[in-house]
């Protein structure tokens, strides 16, 4: 079965990486590259601080969040 996100995350990048049911309503675990380091977890401009690590996702590159997920039929 296909599932998807919300037009506009998918437009951001996100890919679903796994879909569970919760109280009745699918959900799904997505991940999408950090945009402000590029998904290196670094940024090298600012290596003199903190060895450059990306204060927005925390030396993460790849950060889990988590949204509904639609069958093709609901969306």
């Amino acid at each position: 079965m296909e599932y998807r996100i919300a037009r506009s995350y998918e437009d951001q990048g996100y890919k679903i990486m796994k879909v569970y049911e919760q109280n009745g309503k699918l959900y799904a675990d997505c991940k999408c590259a950090c945009n402000r380091c590029g998904g290196t977890g670094y940024i090298a401009a600012f290596g003199h601080i903190d060895q450059g690590i990306c204060f927005k996702c925390g030396n993460n590159p790849y950060p889990y969040k988590t949204f509904r997920a639609y069958t093709e039929a609901d969306r």
